[in-house]
Formats: structure tokens, C-alpha cells, sequence
């Protein structure tokens, strides 16, 4: 039997160390690497809070080579540990050796620890390298909270006051900082507790307010390369109670991150027979900030970590941790519900969490492990494990072809084809961190859709009854990364969606991209399809994006017969018909400042209701069919009934009640599914007794 050893007290020795120097080794590398300086990072997990027992490094080779490895330990004797490399990602040949030993000099002072690396590979030699320590903490993120209105930011808890919490915990009292400091982070957090974010607010945000707000934000951070979080406090969105958060990552294309709190949702709500209602209030804030932290630092939820990997350590896949107690899960959904989970919660993450924090390079933002798309650009359907589901991809027109520049929303259609009733959860086809998507284009250029965004809703499971249908609809020409559908070609969109039980592959959708019509048209698209424009087209629009809007204006003007020009009006009109509030700063640009600290506050630009409603009618009218095949069933849909409330709102009764009969009648010729007309037809309904009380009022 082994012999187990313990480890004697000591200083603690994990931490980020680095070095550099030459491999050490001759001819064993190609080109003139031997003769290459390396810069090299380890950082080593084996003491303080929840080790880990890991050491990975980076080993940096000028601007070109780097490779990346993680290795599991053992201890030997006091702060000796030995360990084998079992993951490797990038120029491996700068990287022969598996096998490792680690040594740390046993000293007082942080400043002269050292660690030293003996390399070793089986037929080549050894090298061995001296590392020093450069801080206590694998990894960085700064935080900065602002709030608006009257709010109280939730950053710090104590938990005397719960009845139901864990004692397994070695305090009382917590804070963003010390969860962060835990889980092995440098994490400075600024806020502002004097003051709220001035400015008019009405307590309800839309998707592209918030949006526009974590771009101005992100225009004034300075520093390029440390990670940083802003977490902005506010009432309520305007989909309802029902959205607690909403989460941007890589804003700009740096390691930047939004995340938005809604103070009035079903956090701050009571549940039935629940006491300490404020507190318990509190819990779910906290829990909620810490959790969409996590989002920026590409944790993934507990329940939807199949198909993840480790942004910064390639290849290692993860699984779902359902009944994990962790920042990442979402206390009503384990067993026992809300009560059972706080009962042996310690307020941290899990292990694998732990691992992407203390280990991952490259945050923030989760990525989708893509191991199981093979080498001929196919999704391997042997990964298929749901029996009793069917998923589709789809666009709804006659035939899969869409003009160039034209954005393209994808209809997605799953079907119980079992006998039985399917428990799902209600966002299944609504939460794009739950499913893979891929876009191949004529079979060379491969691309994943990550979604700029994502919203955390309030959970709840629906019944799939056998034969039953549910829809959703997807924009995926844009996502994080700019443009994924900009050039003319064959388009393969293919898809795995990630559930309890395994995976569901999706029926494929194959479509082509027209060519250019025009040298003009060819021209434009330089200015069109830009990252700037991606952007703006992900949230649903902007304010704050003016270059932007002013090439959709133009888009209107020289291209207004084609189906981008459908999509411009849709875009500038939905920012145009309500009061906007839009976030502006007055002073320099500072790292590590709230936003109010540098004169940020809000203003509102007045709704220009008639030109909105003119652009929200050209999106819709003038030939319902090509409406219809771009927006999606789902889509346009929506966007008629937004008319239709506006120009109710402006007592156009009649013009809402011909755009509704024109929508039944475009449906009906479509042959969609009853349920859906029904609700057309209930909607002309209420339209027209709406109009027969106008008539009578009118006559008395």
C-alpha cells in the first residue's frame, strides 16, 4: 500500500509563478526554437482554500508559438510533488516532456519563494528550471458595481441571518472579494455606495439600453489586458419580472464584461410560506452577481456544462453538475429545491470551476468544446443520445436561399416523436448556452455561433405532450465574433442541442447566399458587415451606434427593395418609438472608477414616434410574403403585434385592425399551425371591440 504523506505546516506556496530562459535542450526542436528565449508561467494548486492538487504552465515562444499544459499532483515530501502531463494544447514540440517534478524552497518571505521544475520525457533530456513567485492568486478580475435609481447594491451577506445555511463554513461574513479570493482570483472590487447613477430612470431597461450602457462603460476602461467585470444594478427589464439578469462578454473584443442585476424580479419576490423575506432577497442578489461573474469567466452553468470546455485549456470537455453546490447552479433546480441547497452550501464554486478559474488563460466567456465535429466538417450524428426528440433547423420559404447582406433568422422546430409526455425546461430553445451551433461555409471555413449576450430566466418546467411541437427562431449571421454569414456561398448550419440526458443533433439546415446584385451593392457590404454593425444587429439595435445607424439609413434609401432594407427599418423604428435612456460620461476615461465616480449619468431621448412607426410599417408592409420569409413566422409576428399596440396607442385603431387581418390572412395562405392563427384571430377580436367602443362612445 502507498504510503499517504502529509503535508507539514507551512507558508503557503500556491500562487502564479514565472521565468524565462532557453530550453535547454539541442536539435530535439524545429526550425532554430533551441535557440528561441521562452517565457513561462506556472501556476501551482496545492494549498489553501479547496486545492486542487494541479499545476499547469504557458510557455510563450515570440508572437508565433505558445503551448499550454496541465499536469496532476502528487506530494512526495514537504513541498515536493510529482505529477504526469495529461493535457497539451499548441506547439507541442516546444513541450516533449510529460513527466514533472516540483520543488518549492522553504522560506519566509514571499518574495524570495521560489519553484523549481525538473522536465522529464522518455528518450530526450531532462531540463529543469528555476521559477519565481509573482503573486499569490492565479488569475484577475476587477469589479466595479454602479446602481441606478434607489437601489441598495447586494455585495456583501451575512449569514447569521439565515437559519437554513451551511455551518461548514469558516465565516460568517461574505463579500464579492472574499468569494473571488477564494476561489483563487485577485479580484478589486470599486463601488460607489454614496451615489446612484443620476439621470431619469423609470425603472424598466430595454435589452439595447442595457447593451448601449455596457459599451459606454467599455469605452472607458484604459487598461487592454486585465480582466474586468461592470456590474450595473437596475429595476426591471422590459420582458418582465421574469429576467433576473442579463450577461455580454469580450465587449469590443477585450476581456470585458457587462453584467446587469434586475433588482425588481423574481429574486426580490415572495415565495409562498417563506420567511425572512428580505434577506432571503438579499441571498438571491448576491448569488446572482457572484453567478453572472462566473458567466464572465466562462464557467458555464452547473446544468449546462456538457458540451464546454476550458477556454484557455483546450480540449478537456466538461459535464453537467446538476446537484452541484455552487455559485453556477440555480438553487430551485437540485433536489430538495432552495432550502436543501443553502442547508450545505459553503458559498464557492465546484472543482472543475475552480479549475477554469485558477487554470484558464483566456477569459472571459465560456467556449464550446468542438471535439466531437469531425475532420470533414460533419457533426458526428453517433452523439445523438435523445431518443424521443426531434430537433430541426429551418428557414421559412420555399426554397433556403437568401439575398447577400441579408441578416438570416433561423427557424428551429422540436418535436416529441415519443409516445410518452417529456418534462423540459421552459427556455429550451431560447437559451443559446444550452446548444452548439456550427456554420460551415462550402466546407472550408468553419465557425461557431456564441451569442453576444444571454439572459437568465426564471426556471420552470412545461409538459411536451407526445407529437407536440415547440418553435423558436435564432439570428445567427452575427454572434461575439462579428459576422458569421457575409460572403456568397453553400451554408451547412448544424447543431447540438445539450440536454439532461445527452445530446440532440439537429436536422441540418443547408442554404446558399446569393453573389452581390451590383458593384454598388458589393461595395457597401465593406462598410456594412463590420463587427461595430454585428453588434448592433445582436442586441436588436442601438442609440449609441450612430455610424451605424446612419449606413441602415442608407441601407433604406439605395437598397430599399431589397431584404436588408427590411431589417434596417425594423432596427432604427423599435429605437425610435419609446423614450430611450441612453448612458454618458463627462469626464476622462479611468480604470477601476465607477461609472458615477467619473460623471456618468443617464439621459433621455425623446421617442420620435411617426418616424418610428413609418420605419416599423415599411419592415412589415409592401409584400407580407418577403416580410414574412425574412423576419420568420415567429418574427414577424412579433413585429406586427408591436405595431399594433403603438398604433393603438395613437388611436390608429383601424390601420391595427387591417394589418392584423392581413397578417391572419398571410398565415392562413402559409398554412401555419391553428393554435398560432387562433391567436391572430383573437387579437382582431379584441381590436374590433375595442373599435365598436370607440363608435358608441363617439355616438353618445
Amino acid at each position: 500500500m502507498k504510503e499517504i504523506i502529509i503535508q507539514k505546516i507551512g507558508a503557503r506556496v500556491s500562487g502564479l509563478y514565472r521565468g524565462q530562459g532557453f530550453p535547454g535542450i539541442i536539435n530535439d526542436l524545429p526550425g532554430d526554437a533551441s535557440l528561441a528565449k521562452f517565457k513561462e508561467e506556472i501556476r501551482l494548486d496545492v494549498d489553501g482554500s479547496s486545492p486542487q492538487m494541479m499545476a499547469s504552465g504557458v510557455i510563450r515562444s515570440g508572437l508565433r508559438h505558445k503551448v499550454q499544459w496541465i499536469a496532476r499532483l502528487e506530494p512526495e515530501e514537504f513541498n515536493r510533488w510529482k505529477g504526469t502531463i495529461w493535457n497539451m494544447t499548441g506547439d507541442q514540440d516546444y513541450m516533449p516532456w510529460r513527466s514533472i517534478n516540483m520543488t518549492v524552497n522553504n522560506v519566509t518571505e514571499d518574495r524570495d519563494r521560489c519553484l523549481t521544475v525538473q522536465y522529464l520525457g522518455h528518450g530526450i533530456p531532462s531540463r529543469t528550471r528555476d521559477y519565481n513567485l509573482t503573486q499569490k492568486h492565479f488569475n484577475r478580475l476587477d469589479v466595479v458595481v454602479d446602481s441606478t435609481g434607489n437601489i441598495n447594491p447586494v455585495t456583501v451577506l451575512d449569514l447569521e441571518n439565515f437559519n437554513n445555511q451551511s455551518e461548514i463554513l469558516a465565516s460568517n461574513f461574505q463579500s464579492i472579494s472574499t468569494v473571488m479570493e477564494r476561489a483563487g482570483l485577485r479580484s478589486r472590487l470599486t463601488i460607489n455606495r454614496d451615489a446612484q447613477l443620476e439621470g431619469p430612470d423609470d425603472g424598466t431597461w430595454s435589452t439595447v439600453e442595457i447593451v448601449d450602457a455596457f459599451r459606454t462603460w467599455a469605452t472607458q476602461q484604459k487598461n487592454e489586458n486585465t480582466p474586468r467585470a461592470w456590474v450595473l444594478n437596475i429595476g426591471r427589464h422590459e420582458e418582465g419580472p421574469e429576467i433576473s439578469s442579463l450577461v455580454m462578454n469580450n465587449i469590443g473584443g477585450r476581456k470585458l464584461s457587462g453584467i446587469s442585476v434586475m433588482y425588481d424580479s423574481f429574486l426580490t419576490k415572495p415565495t409562498v410560506g417563506k420567511t425572512e423575506f428580505i434577506d432571503s432577497s438579499n441571498r438571491r442578489l448576491f448569488m446572482s452577481t457572484i453567478h453572472g461573474l462566473g458567466d464572465a469567466l466562462g464557467l458555464g452553468h452547473s446544468w449546462q456544462k456538457r458540451g464546454l470546455g476550458i477556454d484557455g485549456i483546450p480540449g478537456i470537455p466538461l459535464e453537467n453538475e446538476r446537484e452541484a453546490r455552487s455559485f453556477m447552479n440555480d438553487p430551485i433546480r437540485v433536489a430538495g429545491g432552495e432550502n436543501q441547497f443553502f442547508s450545505d452550501f459553503n458559498f464557492n464554486f465546484s472543482d472543475a470551476e475552480l479549475m477554469i478559474m485558477r487554470h484558464g488563460t483566456a477569459f472571459p466567456g465560456p467556449v464550446h468544446s468542438l471535439e466531437w465535429y469531425q475532420r470533414n466538417g460533419n457533426i458526428d450524428v453517433s452523439h445523438d443520445t435523445s431518443e424521443n426528440l426531434d430537433l430541426q433547423f429551418r428557414l421559412n420559404r420555399q426554397q433556403s436561399v437568401v439575398q447577400f447582406m441579408e441578416p438570416v433568422i433561423m427557424e428551429m422546430k422540436l418535436t416529441n416523436r415519443g409516445q410518452t409526455p417529456i418534462l423540459i425546461d421552459n427556455d429550451i430553445l431560447e437559451n443559446q448556452n444550452q446548444m452548439t451551433i456550427i456554420i460551415n461555409r462550402n466546407g472550408t471555413m468553419v465557425r461557431q455561433m456564441k451569442p453576444m449576450f444571454h439572459m437568465h430566466r426564471q426556471f420552470q418546467k412545461q409538459v411536451l405532450m407526445p407529437g407536440e411541437v415547440i418553435f423558436n427562431e435564432m439570428m445567427i449571421s452575427v454572434g461575439q465574433d462579428g459576422w458569421l454569414i457575409d460572403e456568397a456561398g453553400l451554408y451547412t448550419i448544424e447543431g447540438v442541442l445539450h440536454l439532461d440526458d445527452g445530446d440532440l443533433v439537429a436536422t441540418p439546415l443547408i442554404m446558399r447566399v446569393e453573389p452581390a446584385r451590383s458593384y454598388e451593392e458589393e461595395v457597401f457590404a465593406q462598410d456594412f458587415l463590420t463587427v461595430e454593425m454585428a453588434s448592433l444587429i445582436s442586441a436588436g439595435g442601438s442609440l449609441l451606434l450612430s455610424n451605424c445607424n446612419n449606413i441602415l439609413k442608407e441601407i433604406t434609401d439605395k437598397f430599399s427593395n431589397r431584404q436588408v432594407a427590411k431589417h434596417a427599418h425594423r432596427l432604427l423604428g423599435l429605437t425610435m418609438v419609446r423614450d430611450y435612456k441612453l448612458l454618458l460620461v463627462d469626464k476622462k476615461p479611468a480604470d477601476n472608477k465607477t461609472i458615477s465616480q467619473i460623471g456618468g449619468h443617464l439621459e433621455v431621448v425623446a421617442a420620435d414616434m411617426n418616424n418610428g412607426l413609418e420605419h416599423l410599417l415599411l419592415a412589415a408592409e409592401n409584400d407580407n410574403d418577403r416580410a414574412v420569409n425574412t423576419f420568420g413566422h415567429i418574427g414577424y409576428v412579433k413585429l406586427v403585434n408591436q405595431i399594433c399596440d403603438l398604433l393603438i396607442e395613437q388611436d390608429r385603431v383601424n390601420v391595427a385592425l387591417n394589418l392584423q387581418k392581413n397578417l391572419k390572412d398571410t398565415m392562413v395562405n402559409r398554412k401555419i399551425k391553428t393554435t398560432a392563427i387562433d391567436e391572430i384571430t383573437t387579437n382582431i377580436s379584441r381590436i374590433k371591440a375595442r373599435t365598436s367602443k370607440k363608435e358608441k362612445k363617439a355616438k353618445n
